[in-house]
């Protein structure tokens, strides 16, 4: 096997041959809620990698009936997820381990693939097939996965939902002039090789590559190396992208090389880590906080179920925070820097996507002494308790929405700000918003005008 690493530096022979001898043989910022934040893999000088990780579906990890095996008759455990990007409401996500150990095609696949005249692909891989729960007319060994597979063992219908559907394209190998085969359509896929080496995805050196295998993993029949100890419990673990020939595979060893020529497709030992991209708004409370993990071993872990919520985001054009709530919804949380005058926009635009904005938190700018204008956008449905309260300085008030109810406005909302505001609001809201208002604090001495 060739190696691919920066500078070109060659791996000890020791562990060349073990990992080369295996393989040939076949043995082997965002915010999800008050409490934590999630965001892109940060880099420190040193080029150690901090992933931050969440808990999403299940699957058999441990040896939780103490037999001494990890196998399906164990408990299955929530699985955590390294983010490797958060773009807009997407988190794109790679298990934090090795799941499982599968060939990338199954025996004598390859004889199957000659006598029908075509090239092994990820597209027609039985990898593919048993990740997804696809039918045996999908990949070349006719294998039917649609009873036994990844997808419906470690999701729920309701998680299944949050998990997108992928348009991959699925790049040949360069270096080799091995083509990738046709783009396909998938919710749960490999990582190309391209993306192996994507600095932005944290993997700036080997030990940012390396992956544990779970005790299942393992017993399924994961390499495992025992020697050097730093690399005890890790497993190589496959990539989708072809290797030198259309019946290879590149993968990463079990010391992060990016092995770019391959290893057989059929070899037994490869580790599974998948990757997928989740909706957030989607997942809601079916994905929490997982803690953080870092190249250089450390591990910060929440326990599973302790931190659950929504996602954060930043607006800079409005100076503001805040919380993604439905498909393309926000809630304006607070300014990020305090402003004497403030405006809650109609919409945002954050990563390339438009959110509308629709509430306003509660206690969003609650003793903010140094606000004297706002205006509130014409979006905006609810206003949560102590919104504004003790804004003693907010002296004009402009509200374009039309959609402000006694049940959607929060106790106090508007109390302790300027004794004798002006508050212009849209002109068939004048009595009822004057009444609304006075209700949710704001002083008698207050003059309520029409917008024009």
């Amino acid at each position: 096997m060739k190696k691919k690493q920066t500078g070109r530096r060659l791996m000890s022979i020791a562990l060349t041959l073990a990992l080369a001898g295996s393989l040939l043989t076949g043995a082997g910022s965002r915010k999800v809620s008050a409490a934590f934040k999630l965001h892109n893999p940060t880099v420190t000088n040193s080029k150690v990698t901090t992933w931050d990780c969440v808990w999403f579906g299940k699957y058999w990890q441990n040896d939780t009936n103490r037999d001494g095996k990890g196998d399906t008759t164990d408990k299955k455990e929530p699985i955590k997820w390294r983010v490797l990007s958060v773009k807009g409401d997407t988190l794109l996500l790679i298990a934090d381990k090795n799941l499982d150990a599968k060939s990338y095609y199954t025996e004598n696949n390859t004889e199957q693939a000659e006598t029908r005249g075509r090239t092994l692909t990820w597209e027609t891989s039985t990898i593919r097939s048993w990740l997804n729960g696809y039918g045996s007319i999908t990949n070349l060994s006719a294998e039917d996965y649609t009873a036994d597979n990844f997808i419906n063992t470690a999701f729920s219908q309701a998680e299944q939902k949050a998990i997108l559907t992928t348009k991959l394209v699925n790049e040949g190998n360069e270096k080799y002039r091995v083509p990738g085969g046709n783009n396909t359509s998938d919710k749960i896929y490999l990582l190309p090789l391209s993306d192996a080496e994507n600095t932005a995805y944290g993997f700036v050196s080997n030990d940012a590559r390396t992956a544990v295998n779970t005790k299942f993993a393992s017993d399924q029949g994961a390499l495992m190396l025992n020697i050097p100890a730093k690399y005890e419990n890790n497993g190589w673990w496959w990539l989708r992208t072809p290797g030198s020939d259309p019946y290879n595979a590149t993968c990463i060893s079990v010391s992060g090389l990016i092995y770019d020529d391959g290893t057989g497709a059929t070899a037994k030992g490869g580790g599974v880590r998948p990757v997928i991209r989740v909706s957030l708004s989607a997942a809601g409370s079916l994905l929490s906080n997982a803690g953080t993990v870092c190249s250089d071993g450390t591990v910060k872990e929440v326990k599973p179920g302790k931190e659950k919520g929504e996602t954060i985001i930043k607006d800079t054009k409005s100076k503001a925070e805040y919380a993604v709530t439905g498909k393309n919804t926000v809630e304006y949380r607070k300014p990020t820097k305090k402003a004497a005058t403030v405006a809650i926009p109609e919409t945002i635009k954050v990563d390339g996507v438009t959110y509308k904005v629709t509430s306003v938190a509660k206690n969003a700018f609650k003793g903010d002494v140094k606000v004297t204008k706002l205006t509130i956008g014409s979006n905006i449905k609810t206003i949560g308790a102590n919104a504004f309260k003790g804004c003693k300085k907010l002296k004009n008030i402009t509200i374009k929405t039309t959609k402000l109810t006694n049940a959607s406005v929060g106790s106090k909302a508007f109390s302790g700000i300027a004794e004798k505001a002006t508050i212009k609001v849209p002109k068939s809201k004048l009595k009822t918003y004057k009444t609304l208002l006075q209700k949710k604090g704001v002083g008698k001495k207050a003059v309520f005008k029409a917008l024009k």
